[in-house]
């Protein structure tokens, strides 16, 4: 099962600068090979600008297939002169063309060049001939040690990679061939590395394993597989005919296929092909390396062909095989380049490929199928990387997610999956992230952070008029001969630039956010696929610079997070209860924390039983329980404004605790004021009640109380104030208690908040003359104290005043306190005057001690 997305994984699109049109390309780890004209070579260094051109020389046939060894720093070439194919090494390519010479050596491998050429290998290029039995048909370079292995017809031939030290010169590279295996398969690829060597033929998978013998009884199977003598062709050809002649046998009316296999380990023997090695150069004169060493089979496997595609032995054949390995954090850097250094590999994975369907597998420390890639159409090419698998088909790029980090967590944490550490699984389904459509594709290599494609719209022959009988044929040869302006295909050579890890893990969990609420799957797959990029980025020295890894370390604890917080949700939603306390308890036991007892507390009161979660909730100080619910703030809301059991127990009984969490939530970020103030209308609304039209809950104006005495943000400061000054004067106007006791008095405010100041005490004479027989409100003394002090804008107060009127104490009051803040001084008197005459004499008093009082920076005269 593939899941499709639409992200983004490519930044840049960019055209290589080739002159010509190519015929084929590889890519090393910093470097592009274009092969253009037949046997004309174009290097390239792969920038995140863009492809610099480094050198260009001449290959000595027409170039069929090309490789690149970053160890050694060397190219491979099987080319074609004179209908013979032909295998040739490039050594020193970019040296002698960087020093604007042109000076070329030709020699047979294992041959040295002596005097008179003497220090000739260090400043001119080398080319190496490799002569063999057969024909090449693949070629493949092992990137843990450079070695050279060549597959033919039914054999592959071991080439090891070996520095020669030449008297009074620098070493040079050259090979030694030391081992054949001859396979019972017509070959169409091979690739090796590591030990590991795995070769495809039109329906068939075999991967072996060159190890050291086991100090156990061999089988018979293993002995003669060790046997240096010369391999018994007959079988072998008898071997490769079996399917030609059960295809024959009856051609005219049936074709016979063998039924599709997959063998994994040890019963690879039963795959009936047969395996011989014959032992050549040094290991051919003793017995001592050939009795220690031994291709083991790990895997197998056989398909059927595809009978709703089958038009040609091209549209049912593999492709595409490629071996990846994952190196130990620390070892990918220290050996690339022309360094010998052996690598340490983590794991190792072999990709291969049928036209519709791709097939991922480990082979490293286990042997398993991880993925199988479905594409929406045929496939021409695929590369693998341990963050994706790019496919190309006619006209779409396909961008897939790999298992790759998932398998290569394990191999090197043996406590991942237990209580301590956690990682996806490698069998959760792949996905699609991106289709991106291109014209005519035909080729694509991988260059660590880039993506190389090759397209060619296909030519265009236009039809010829019909010819007249009458035509001469002077003038048919001529029409024939002349060339068509549009029957060549236009080309063009694509660098495209991935995009940063940790950019793409960001598109990807806003990306999962729409299905948070609809696919709690979807939600923790993409969750999950980011996790796995990460992961292979950090264990990716190409992928993880040391400029960025705090930042990608960073990217990965925030995902961790996210992804606990969603398995404690999928998981914790139908647990038995029970069973949650007793996990709880010992887990408070091991590790006791305010959070664990809050989760108990939660626990607690969703078994109904109250003297629990008393218990619990009495063993922290209020303090320290905030700072639990600042680590989980699920614990009191789910999906921002869904309240919980706990958080209706907390508004009963403690709430201030309740209010002092969220004004803790809100500092650190883990709420907005918005949906602050959504949760306690949803906490406190009644049934029955329209919770838009509800009378703003007295728990939200203390949470707003809360905040004034805890923020220090200006802008915050003044929300907090115009709607703190529109309750108190709405529940004033309209002579309404509040639902439940405040948690603060004016006295409270007064003592601990800036905000609200000392009232006048002429104002206390006004609110004696016309108070209520209980007092005035606590409503109306804290929207007085607020008037008192110096932090509210008079003016935003204004547009509120006509709710309140002018005739009662209340009313007056309010009115006349604007008035004075705004230097209404005369207005004011005539109001105290005609309304409230014994608050006059106050008010004059209170006036003239503060004109007594000496202004900020004021010299008294």
């Amino acid at each position: 099962m593939v899941r499709v997305y639409n992200c983004h994984p490519f930044a840049a699109q960019l055209i290589v600068p080739v002159q010509h049109e190519p015929d084929t390309l590889c890519c090393g780890r910093d470097t592009l090979f274009v092969v253009s004209a037949g046997c004309k070579i174009e290097a390239f260094s792969v920038t995140e600008s863009g492809c610099q051109p480094i050198c260009t020389f001449n290959a000595l046939g027409k170039v069929q297939k090309i490789t690149f060894s970053e160890i050694a720093c060397y190219l491979v070439a099987i080319e074609e002169k004179s209908n013979v194919l032909s295998l040739r090494v490039y050594f020193n390519w970019k040296g002698c063309q960087a020093q604007g010479k042109s000076r070329v050596g030709v020699r047979i491998v294992g041959h040295m060049l002596q005097a008179p050429f003497e220090g000739a290998p260090k400043d001119q290029m080398e080319i190496i001939e490799v002569p063999l039995s057969e024909p090449p048909v693949s070629v493949s370079c092992c990137p843990i040690k450079g070695d050279l292995v060549v597959g033919c017809h039914n054999k592959v031939v071991f080439f090891r990679l070996k520095e020669v030290a030449l008297a009074g010169q620098s070493p040079v590279f050259d090979f030694e061939r030391f081992l054949v295996v001859h396979v019972g398969l017509k070959l169409l690829e091979v690739a090796f590395c590591n030990g590991c060597l795995a070769m495809i033929a039109d329906l068939e998978v075999l991967v072996l394993k060159l190890e050291r013998a086991r100090q156990v009884e061999n089988t018979a199977e293993q002995q003669v597989g060790r046997k240096a003598a010369p391999v018994n062709k007959a079988t072998d050809r008898e071997s490769n005919d079996t399917g030609e002649a059960s295809l024959s046998q009856g051609q005219d009316e049936f074709v016979f296929f063998q039924r599709p296999l997959e063998l994994l380990g040890e019963d690879t023997w039963g795959s009936g092909v047969v395996v011989n090695l014959e032992w050549t150069g040094a290991e051919s004169l003793t017995t001592e390396q050939h009795n220690n060493l031994y291709l083991r089979r790990i895997l197998y496997r056989r398909f059927a062909p595809d009978l709703a595609h089958i038009y040609s032995v091209e549209e049912t054949a593999l492709h595409s095989l490629q071996l990846l390995p994952m190196f130990a954090t620390g070892d990918s850097e220290s050996a690339a380049g022309s360094g010998r250094k052996d690598k340490q590999v983590l794991s190792l994975f072999c990709f291969f490929s049928l036209p519709h369907v791709g097939c991922l597998y480990a082979v490293g420390n286990m042997v398993q199928q991880l993925s199988t890639y479905n594409y929406p159409e045929k496939a021409k090419q695929a590369v693998i990387s341990p963050q994706f698998l790019h496919v190309i088909t006619r006209s779409n790029l396909l961008c897939y997610t790999v298992r790759c980090s998932s398998v290569a967590a394990r191999d090197k944490d043996p406590e991942m999956d237990t209580n301590n550490k956690a990682c996806p699984p490698f069998f959760m389904p792949v996905s699609a992230l991106r289709m991106q459509l291109f014209i005519g594709l035909r080729a694509v290599c991988h260059s660590r952070n880039h993506l190389i494609l090759l397209a060619k719209a296909e030519a265009q022959v236009p039809d010829r008029p019909t010819e007249s009988k009458k035509q001469s044929p002077q003038k048919s040869k001529a029409a024939n001969k002349m060339p068509s302006a549009t029957s060549e295909a236009g080309w063009n050579l694509y660098c495209l630039q991935m995009i940063s890890t940790i950019q793409l893990c960001k598109e990807m969990v806003d990306y999962s956010k729409r299905y948070k609420a609809c696919s709690p799957q979807s939600y923790v797959h993409l969750l999950s696929e980011a996790h796995l990029m990460l992961k292979a980025a950090l264990l990716d020295l190409d992928l993880c610079s040391q400029t960025d890894r705090e930042e990608l370390v960073s990217a990965f604890k925030e995902n961790c997070i996210q992804l606990g917080d969603c398995y404690s949700h999928p998981c914790m939603r139908n647990v038995c209860l029970r069973t949650a306390w007793d996990h709880l308890e010992r887990l408070a036991a091991i590790s006791p924390s305010a959070l664990v007892t809050l989760t108990k507390a939660s626990v607690a009161l969703r078994l109904e039983d109250l003297a629990k979660y008393q218990l619990a909730i009495e063993q922290y100080s209020e303090t320290r329980l905030v700072h639990g619910f600042v680590a989980e703030p699920n614990l009191l809301r789910h999906h921002g404004i869904v309240v919980t059991e706990l958080s209706r127990e907390l508004e009963r009984n403690q709430p201030g605790l309740l209010v002092a969490s969220f004004v803790a939530l809100l500092e650190s970020h883990k709420v907005n004021l918005e949906e602050a103030e959504l949760f306690f209308k949803a906490l406190c609304v009644k049934d029955g009640d329209d919770e838009t039209q509800a009378d703003t809950p007295q728990l939200l104006v203390d949470f707003w109380e809360a905040m004034l005495i805890a923020c220090s943000q200006e802008s915050m400061v003044r929300l907090l104030l115009i709607k703190l000054v529109s309750v108190y004067i709405q529940r004033t106007a309209r002579k309404q208690q509040p639902d439940r006791n405040p948690l603060k008095t004016v006295d409270d405010l007064m003592n601990c908040c800036n905000q609200f100041g000392a009232i006048y005490s002429w104002i206390h004479t006004i609110n004696a003359s016309h108070s209520h027989p209980h007092g005035p409100s606590d409503d109306l003394l804290k929207l007085q104290s607020i008037l008192c002090g110096s932090f509210i804008d008079v003016k935003s107060v204004l547009p509120l005043l006509h709710q309140l009127p002018e005739d009662d104490g209340p009313g007056l009051s309010v009115h006349v306190l604007c008035a004075t803040r705004l230097g209404e001084c005369e207005h004011v008197t005539d109001q105290l005057l005609d309304r409230c005459p014994e608050a006059l004499l106050p008010f004059a008093s209170c006036e003239m001690r503060q004109e007594k009082q000496v202004l900020p920076g004021e010299l008294p005269s």
